[in-house]
């Protein structure tokens, strides 16, 4: 239903321009502020930077975390360039017998939406570049890529078969 408001000074309902400048002024404010209480995701300059970064702070990867994505995990704070999303996840451990350790698996982990065969050659190019002296394992659980070790991380890279999402997750070791 539209309502039509008497613009005279005055009227029932009428602001006027000065009130109006001072609540889009209030807003603003309001909106700024707002943004500051959101932690940054730090975009990187370059895939080898940000890796670079969030293996720095393996095993816990506690200084990453930023605001809460679900009960157990948080957003992470670096994002890899052309990730729709980084997560820190904690996820418990299991045996071989698919029985709780009781310790936690935390890991970061990074999602490309648009994922391909090309694409998992491209971030398989691009983990051996940043990390030349990594040793490479083929195979991975639900999908195509491997496993890359190199000093204290490994970086898995897959590509989920079902989804055509590509992953890059970095733990410590």
């Amino acid at each position: 239903m539209l309502e039509f408001h008497d613009r005279t000074p005055g009227a029932p309902g009428h602001i006027s321009r000065e009130n109006a400048h001072r609540r889009s002024v209030r807003t603003l404010a309001l909106a700024l502020a707002a943004c500051t209480l959101v932690p940054d995701v730090a975009a990187a300059d370059s895939f080898c930077d940000a890796l670079t970064a969030i293996s720095a702070q393996a095993p816990d990867f506690k200084s990453l975390e930023g605001e809460p994505f679900n009960a157990a995990d948080f957003v992470g704070t670096v994002a890899i360039p052309g990730t729709s999303q980084c997560i820190v996840r904690h996820d418990d451990e299991f045996d071989a017998n698919f029985q709780p350790t009781g310790k936690d698996d935390i890991h970061y982990e990074c999602l490309w939406d648009n994922g391909s065969p090309a694409r998992l050659d491209w971030l398989k190019h691009e983990v051996t570049a940043c990390f030349p002296d990594a040793t490479y394992v083929d195979g991975v659980e639900y999908g195509t890529g491997g496993t890359y070790a190199s000093g204290s991380v490994t970086v898995k890279v897959d590509l989920a078969t079902l989804t055509q999402q590509l992953w890059a997750t970095v733990r410590g070791r």
